[in-house]
């Protein structure tokens, strides 16, 4: 009988151990989780917004919409939507105000670097960098807008309404707002100076973050140029007024050896010497007989380069086409400076046309007169303690007044519109005293023209006997 043996029985003992701690199946759910949050986050904020405007009243302009809520918000924009709580108790000249800081935030496209440092948020929201970045690209659009303001504004004036509206309501997440929290920060830039080389030194640390940041959130209006107009913007800010004007370039007026004050004085003889052998009277003017002062406006910009020439008043009759001839035909300009650094300076630049009837022939050479030698103020302005006294006995009249400005310039016409006196007075002291002999001079109206340098212009008649 055949014996069938038992089938052994073999154990095999694993020598894997137990399965390893998968950090990363932990870890991917967490930051999904933290995008997810984010991203709700992010939308519930972008729907407070558009309830509000959907809830507001809208009036169009050109440039943006303004919404009028009835909730208790601090004034923001969005996009091109400028929100105003009707219950804001903002007084004209303080809604002007915040009307010019948005519009800052508005044509500068602020909202659409929030909304993508927003999205850099949601996908990294665990580090701590990207919170620094945002907090910093906002405080550096609430200085550019505030830059904007203090270009038409006093600092003191705008630093108090930042102040006393500084305790608000409600603030939606991703508006631009003209109340930022970083109050104390705001309002030291305002009065900071330019930062000496010990300081430019200590940003070298951060340089590679800074390089970064403008990488990705380059502004596209550099200084927020704000206007008062919806005319184009500019990518850098247009000054009217600097601590260095721009200057006619001249032989030897730029000699290190001179002055500030002597340099302007020398330019601006070069430049009228130039307007003198440049321009021609229009035969359509001439014929017609049109005098009159033309203003034209251009830009100097960074470069010393004259751009955006127009003529801002006119006489009509070809004198429009050929100031703005004479301007392009000018060579480059030496810039204006500002705290050291070049800028763009608008110059405004008044041409006199004056026929001269003493001449037997008046052709198209015949040369406009003098004017003054820097920018000229629209609007009526009236200098300090004037007085013109008309001594009837010795025929001469005493002209006596006192302003702040920097250069004045002062002419005086008899009654049949003929110059009698011009005078250009560059480095002003700010009182001027002067007696004229009016013998000789027709009877008749007599204008005495004073233009301020910024101020205006002022003209006071009298009357020759």
């Amino acid at each position: 009988m055949a014996e069938v043996g038992a089938m052994p029985t073999v154990v095999v003992t694993s020598t894997l151990g137990s399965p390893a701690f998968d950090i990363w199946a932990v870890l991917m759910p967490v930051y999904w989780l933290g995008v997810a949050f984010a991203s709700l986050r992010f939308l519930l904020g972008v729907s407070q917004i558009f309830r509000l405007y959907f809830k507001g009243q809208k009036i169009r302009h050109a440039a943006y919409t303004l919404v009028l809520i009835e909730q208790g918000h601090l004034p923001f924009s969005f996009g091109r939507w400028l929100f105003v709580s009707r219950d804001n108790h903002f007084s004209e000249a303080e809604t002007e105000k915040i009307i010019r800081h948005e519009l800052a935030h508005i044509r500068g496209r602020h909202t659409a670097d929030v909304l993508l440092m927003e999205i850099f948020c949601m996908l990294l929201w665990w580090s701590p960098a990207v919170y620094l970045y945002r907090r910093s690209l906002r405080t550096v659009h609430e200085y550019l807008a505030d830059h904007a303001v203090l270009r038409t504004a006093r600092r003191k004036e705008y630093g108090h309404l930042l102040i006393r509206q500084a305790q608000s309501g409600m603030q939606p997440v991703l508006a631009n707002h003209f109340f930022h929290s970083q109050l104390k920060k705001r309002i030291k830039m305002m009065t900071k100076m330019k930062s000496g080389k010990q300081a430019l030194a200590k940003y070298l640390t951060v340089f590679p973050l800074l390089v970064l940041t403008m990488l990705l959130f380059a502004n596209r209006e550099a200084l927020a140029q704000a206007q008062a107009s919806d005319s184009p913007i500019a990518s850098d800010p247009i000054f009217k007024v600097v601590e260095e004007m721009p200057r006619f370039p001249g032989a030897g007026c730029e000699n290190s050896e001179l002055s500030n004050a002597a340099k302007k004085e020398c330019a601006d003889r070069a430049m009228l010497e130039f307007i003198y052998k440049n321009i021609k009277y229009p035969k359509a003017a001439r014929d017609a007989g049109a005098e009159g002062i033309a203003v034209v406006s251009f830009v100097v910009d960074q470069t010393g380069k004259i751009r955006d020439a127009k003529v801002v008043r006119d006489i009509g009759m070809g004198t429009n086409e050929e100031v703005l001839r004479l301007v392009g035909e000018m060579p480059d300009w030496i810039p204006g400076k500002q705290r050291g650094q070049a800028v763009n300076v608008q110059f405004n630049l008044p041409i006199r046309f004056k026929l001269d009837t003493s001449e037997p022939e008046v052709g198209e050479n015949a040369k406009p007169q003098p004017q003054p030698a820097f920018p000229v103020k629209e609007g009526n302005w009236e200098p300090d303690k004037f007085s013109a006294s008309p001594n009837p006995v010795s025929n001469q009249v005493r002209v006596y007044f006192e302003t702040e400005a920097k250069s004045v310039y002062i002419s005086i016409d008899d009654a049949a519109s003929k110059l009698i006196f011009e005078e250009n007075v560059t480095g002003f002291n700010g009182v001027y005293d002067k007696t004229f002999d009016f013998a000789g001079v027709p009877k008749g109206m007599v204008r005495i023209i004073v233009i301020g340098d910024g101020k205006g212009v002022y003209i006071h008649k009298l009357i020759v006997q």
